[in-house]
């Protein structure tokens, strides 16, 4: 797991040897070979038509694929209509002063102001902020509707060659390894479509003919295809190339011991995941798969990363905020002392992960270590972080329980 250099995955090479300084037990990859043409419809990206086919194992098929994500756009647009009604639309100033019969009024027009958007001057910043915040997220939710759209479309024509060339018009009682045989097969019929490439167990038999080596593509092989941006963010993980801490200034920096240990811990969110794989591994080993030295450029890519998110991080922290609350509104409203799941942070995720470990069995690695995570947590008892926790969760459970109880109740 330590990659002395691990930059030459990714640059196409074609040489059986690896470069200079990289231990010869790297190439077990299987990514730098040459791919010969064999006169037959051939795959361009190996990778994605890889990634491309354990997807649509991973996710139960064509069917579940399209009814997962037609729900996922559904709720998405349902979050974005609501959280634009209850921030732009809501007039909170006379929600505030209703405060029994006589002060309230009768019927709910009064206290939506749709009529009044954008009209009234009084209300004209927070209009502009409500029209900004409906936009970005309507964009948004219109490249979902494409990227679902393409997903979709290769999820057929993946249905497709499961049930053609593979015999399996049915994925979600079949394993992932019955998967990699019938490939293993496919490709000792020749009818396999991509270009021959030399596989793990070939370079560890010299002796293999090779169309014994071609014959005997393994599971291995096929994650190492899968995994290999994934592979990239484990390694620099391990290695510690990523600066995952809070800087300090010079000031504050070894002067408060509680402040230097909030800021020495390591933070990766979605948001920083996204940033590192549109700004490294794209650059490396995604589509573009370019490699440079030039750090300005990565420097500058950087900045318009952390420019983006200051700028979209207001609408991006109400949209998540509200999105939280209706995920677990019902688990508030049942247990007043409730925050949400407890699970592992991205940073424990990704340190756990080994290289190759593909979803569906680092997820239940995961799931079997949960038990005996929390019972060695409560073997360190924290009674004064406890104690304030309680109180927080049971004031922000009770507040959640009062505004989603049915109005009989109230």
């Amino acid at each position: 797991r330590n990659f002395p250099d691990a930059s030459f995955i990714a640059d196409g090479a074609t040489s059986k040897k690896p470069p200079l300084g990289v231990p010869a037990d790297l190439m077990e990859f299987g990514l730098l070979q040459d791919e010969a043409e064999e006169g037959r419809v051939i795959v361009k990206d190996l990778d994605a038509w890889f990634a491309k086919l354990y997807q649509f194992w991973y996710r139960k098929g064509l069917a579940t694929m399209v009814v997962s994500g037609v729900a996922h756009l559904a709720t998405l647009a349902f979050t974005i209509a609501f959280s634009f009604f209850l921030l732009a639309l809501v007039d909170w100033r006379a929600v505030s002063e209703c405060r029994d019969e006589q002060s309230c009024w009768h019927g709910l027009g009064r206290y939506v102001r749709a009529s009044r958007f954008l009209c009234d001057s009084r209300e004209r910043g927070r209009d502009a902020l409500g029209a900004v915040y409906v936009s970005v997220f309507g964009v948004y939710w219109l490249w979902s509707c494409y990227a679902m759209a393409n997903s979709l479309r290769d999820a057929y024509e993946t249905s497709r060659f499961y049930s053609q060339k593979l015999g399996l018009r049915e994925v979600r009682s079949v394993r992932w390894n019955d998967v990699v045989k019938r490939l293993g097969d496919l490709q000792r019929s020749g009818r396999a479509p991509w270009r021959a490439f030399q596989t793990a167990a070939a370079r560890s038999a010299d002796e293999a003919s090779s169309s014994d080596a071609e014959a005997s593509i393994t599971a291995h092989d096929v994650a190492c295809r899968i995994m290999r941006k994934e592979n990239f963010l484990i390694a620099m993980l391990n290695a510690g190339i990523l600066a995952l801490e809070l800087p300090l200034p010079t000031r504050l920096a070894g002067r408060y011991r509680l402040l230097d240990a909030l800021a020495g811990r390591l933070r990766l969110t979605q948001t920083l995941e996204w940033s590192l794989e549109a700004c490294v591994l794209d650059y490396h080993v995604g589509k573009r798969r370019r490699l440079s030295d030039d750090a300005n450029s990565l420097a500058r890519r950087f900045v318009v990363a952390g420019i983006i998110h200051v700028v979209l991080m207001p609408f991006v922290a109400a949209f998540m905020s509200l999105r939280f609350f209706l995920l677990h509104a019902q688990e508030w409203r049942e247990n007043k002392r409730y925050l949400g799941p407890r699970e592992w942070s991205a940073v424990a995720r990704w340190s756990f992960r080994e290289l190759n470990e593909l979803p569906h069995i680092f997820e239940a690695r995961l799931s079997a270590s949960k038990p005996h995570a929390d019972a060695y947590l409560k073997l360190f008892p924290r009674p004064v972080a406890s104690a304030v926790a309680r109180a927080v969760a049971f004031a922000a459970g009770a507040v959640v329980a009062t505004l989603v109880a049915p109005a009989p109740v109230l």
